[in-house]
């Protein structure tokens, strides 16, 4: 018997989960700072750009802040449906002045975990790095060799977006940037990155599980009740949306919420 589905959409009004993995949800590290982020993070803008292995697309920035980053977010070519894969890193440099050429080694990678269905796709340093407000920096953008990536991977920008920021581009034959055309070498680029970091706003961060019995997966036989999905991450003031899943015309899912904030590690 098919699903039936139905949308829910809440306020969260406290720290509330975020992660899809075995069951429960964790909400994601505070942004810290980012760029041309006004756009609904689950809707990417339409303009995509395709980076090579080598060379690839460097966009420069000045720190607005200093933090200690855990995670930065990139929205990456495909779909909701797409699982994306490994496919770019992003290489951190602090450079000599806005818009000089890094030199030398790269401050961290931050490299994707494995395959996400999302369109925003989170990267991780191998350990925290700190960020120094006022100083200058550049991330470089590369594609991952095969099987997960190839000579040419996409990821969304935002052509019109506020924060316009410097950049340098070392196209290749099979990876010229953008679809169609030809990208220039230097320029302006409406990059879409978030840095997170965990002492970047409240904490601490909130992991919630489905209670109840006996709900299975995909309606199979032997399953019963509704299944209540979140489709979006979830953000303080923001509104959260749910989808009921249940084989039955009429049936009932339940969702409580805390009012105040829980100790960490403490259930609900």
């Amino acid at each position: 018997m098919p699903l039936r589905y139905r949308s829910l959409i809440v306020t969260v009004a406290a720290s509330v989960a975020c992660r899809l993995a075995a069951g429960q949800l964790t909400s994601p590290p505070p942004i810290c700072f980012g760029f041309n982020l006004s756009a609904p993070q689950a809707t990417p803008p339409l303009a995509e750009f395709y980076s090579p292995q080598t060379g690839g697309l460097t966009v420069h920035f000045v720190a607005p802040g200093s933090a200690i980053v855990d995670r930065c977010d990139l929205p990456v070519s495909g779909t909701l449906a797409c699982y994306c894969g490994p496919a770019l890193v992003i290489e951190l440099y602090q450079t000599p002045a806005l818009g000089a050429p890094p030199l030398g080694a790269p401050v961290t990678v931050f490299g994707p975990t494995g395959y996400v269905l999302a369109v925003w796709q989170s990267f991780y340093p191998a350990v925290p790095v700190t960020i120094t407000g006022g100083a200058t920096y550049a991330v470089r953008i590369l594609s991952t060799p095969p099987p997960t990536g190839g000579d040419c991977f996409g990821f969304y920008y935002d052509p019109t977006g506020a924060r316009q920021l410097p950049y340098q581009f070392a196209a290749t034959l099979t990876c010229p940037g953008p679809l169609n055309g030809v990208f220039p070498p230097t320029g302006q680029f409406g990059l879409m990155l978030a840095f997170r970091g965990l002492g970047c706003g409240p904490g601490p961060l909130a992991t919630v599980s489905p209670v109840g019995s006996g709900c299975g997966e995909n309606a199979l036989p032997g399953s019963f009740g509704a299944l209540l999905l979140p489709s979006t991450p979830p953000a303080i003031g923001t509104t959260f949306n749910f989808s009921v899943a249940s084989p039955f015309t009429s049936t009932t899912a339940l969702l409580f919420w805390l009012g105040t904030r829980q100790g960490g590690g403490s259930t609900l």
